[in-house]
């Protein structure tokens, strides 16, 4: 895991897959990404598998004005956090805001399905690594080396 997670912090956020103390067997790679979710990569250049990291294929983006869900780039730095949909909570908090009286709000997952309207919103998103292999193949600049992008 540390190979993977070389900061303090990150190791930190990902402790749950150690074996704790300094020189105890750590999980492997395997065993950490285990429980990721299974995905539909039609739409989808796989660059990484754990941590799971893709781009939407070229095709995918000319299909369609609007961008699939499923074909939508992925970036993960670590496993998929396992969570129970029926306990787990949201906690949105405005912190110092002036202009709310409402601090800290907490919603469940039922909470999200129930108390809101669905919305449609179109926003343009993208990762500071989309397209980097490109980059790396046109730029004398060593920016991207030893990174999947």
């Amino acid at each position: 895991m540390t190979a993977i997670f070389p900061s303090a912090t990150r190791r930190a956020c990902c402790s749950k897959f150690s074996g704790g103390e300094e020189g105890e067997e750590e999980w492997t790679t395997e065993e950490m990404y285990k429980d990721d979710p299974e995905r539909d990569l039609t739409g989808q250049t796989v660059l990484v598998h754990s941590p799971f990291c893709s781009e939407t294929k070229p095709s995918a983006l000319a299909a369609t004005f609007q961008t699939k869900n499923s074909d939508f780039y992925v970036r993960n730095h670590a496993p998929v956090p396992i969570i129970d949909k029926d306990t787990h909570l949201l906690v949105v908090d405005l912190g110092e805001w002036e202009t709310s009286s409402i601090r800290s709000s907490s919603f469940t997952l039922h909470d999200l399905k129930t108390k809101f309207q669905n919305k449609k919103i179109s926003s343009i998103l993208q990762c500071a690594g989309n397209r980097a292999s490109e980059m790396i193949a046109n730029s004398p600049s060593t920016a991207f080396v030893g990174t999947p992008f």
